[in-house]
């Protein structure tokens, strides 16, 4: 009787820790390190956008656990050159320099966005950009965008947004050159006024990208699946809005119903 006690306990023991296993996610995670790039509203921190949210999203539908480290996109790039992480974003979709696609393989899924030029006095806004000499942009996307509008790099200032938005108002800067959400996000938020804006383009999608290797590859496959189950559409319906607006305008602070008057 007390052999066959023995027994039962040791076997209820092993029940509970075998449930104790399968129901922790720790267990069945897989661990991949992303890069992101500042990008509000897409990326406002490691724990907070739309991007972020669709990579949460994505945890719920796989085993995955995404490692989120928050950079300035040309660190990204030589992090994931370096294989020191996973997968990186946001990237111009299919648009890198070639360099950039013998180390990466882009996700199919992209996101539409658009480029403009923002600036504050009449002048600056000429169609061939003859007057901006000192031009702002996002850390890291310098050399990408002067040679997408064949300008000189040189002609580009690198920074963060919020700084570069203080510098314009200054006079510091004759111009951003930026994605559209986000620098009227941080337009919006620093209650900049007197801000214009023109679309360059909207050719231009973003996306995420993974290493170039075999374990990639792979994990390219099952995000491009997981993605295909996920309500993307609702993850983004905010940012989305922006692509309504028209071409160009006044960036304004109020949100009214609309962003900017024509």
């Amino acid at each position: 009787m007390l052999d066959l006690l023995k027994v039962a306990v040791c076997a209820l023991k092993a029940l509970t820790v075998s449930m104790q296993l399968s129901q922790s996610p720790s267990v069945a995670a897989e661990k991949i390190k992303v890069g992101l790039e500042l990008m509000p509203p897409l990326i406002i921190s490691g724990s907070e956008g739309h991007t972020v949210t669709l990579l949460r999203r994505i945890e719920e539908v796989t085993g995955l656990s995404f490692e989120i480290a928050v950079m300035p996109y040309n660190r990204a790039k030589a992090q994931l050159a370096n294989g020191n992480i996973d997968l990186m974003g946001h990237t111009p979709y299919r648009v890198e320099e070639r360099q950039f696609y013998n180390y990466a393989l882009e996700l199919d899924w992209h996101l539409p966005t658009q480029v403009d030029l923002y600036w504050t006095h009449p002048e600056s806004q000429d169609e061939n950009f003859s007057k901006l000499n000192r031009i702002g942009t996002q850390r890291g996307n310098g050399n990408f965008l002067a040679a997408r509008y064949h300008l000189e790099p040189d002609r580009f200032f690198e920074a963060d947004l919020p700084q570069l938005v203080k510098m314009l108002v200054r006079n510091r800067l004759d111009g951003i050159i930026f994605e559209r959400a986000s620098t009227m996000s941080t337009i919006r938020t620093l209650d900049a006024d007197g801000i214009h804006y023109r679309q360059l383009d909207k050719r231009i999608a973003i996306g995420l990208a993974v290493r170039k290797s075999d374990d990639g590859a792979l994990l390219k496959q099952r995000l491009d699946r997981a993605i295909q189950e996920v309500d993307v559409a609702s993850v983004y319906q905010s940012y989305l809005r922006y692509r309504r607006l028209p071409q160009r305008g006044t960036v304004k602070l109020k949100d009214n119903g609309a962003f900017l008057s024509p």
